[in-house]
Parts: C-alpha cells; sequence; structure tokens
C-alpha cells in the first residue's frame, strides 16, 4: 500500500510540474497571437490605405513623371489655352 502511495504521489509531483509548464507556454503563445493580431491589423490598414489609393485614382507619391524632356513636354502641353483646332484646351481639367 506504501508503495502505490508513494507511486500516486511521484506522478501527482510530475502532473503539477507539468501543468506549470503548460501555464508557462499558454502565456508565451498569448503574447505571441497578440503580436500577430496586430501585425494582422496593420496589413488591413495598410490594404485598405491601397485600395483607397487606388479608388481615387492617386498615383503612389512619387513625384517623377518620366525623363526632364517627356516631363516637360507633358507640363508644356498640359499648361497649354488651346489646341491645333482652336478649341479650349481642357486636359489640365481631366485630370
Amino acid at each position: 500500500m506504501k508503495s502505490i502511495n508513494k507511486r500516486l504521489v511521484q506522478i501527482a509531483k510530475r502532473a503539477l510540474k507539468i501543468v506549470q509548464k503548460l501555464d508557462k507556454v499558454s502565456a508565451g503563445v498569448a503574447t505571441f497571437l497578440h503580436l500577430v493580431q496586430d501585425a494582422k491589423q496593420e496589413y488591413q490598414e495598410q490594404q485598405l490605405d491601397l485600395y483607397r489609393a487606388r479608388e481615387t485614382g492617386f498615383l503612389p507619391k512619387n513625384d517623377q513623371i518620366g525623363r526632364g524632356k517627356e516631363k516637360e513636354f507633358v507640363m508644356k502641353w498640359l499648361r497649354k489655352t488651346s489646341n491645333q483646332y482652336g478649341e479650349e484646351n481642357s486636359h489640365a481639367t481631366c485630370l
């Protein structure tokens, strides 16, 4: 009988150690899950910002249109007040 009680005490001690280790692991997992949720939320916000930027038709924050010569040609073309047919140019208002 004493050997059975001694064995039960050993099993109970091992079970207690296992439960304590599982508590530590679960605390670490909770922290990890919190980090994953934050990263997921940040990613969703970035995707929403990108969607809104596409929806409004804005290009990414790059002011460079092309090479210098091409850029100047486009800027002059947009600023021109009339075209070859004598009509008012509405290029700048179409953008």
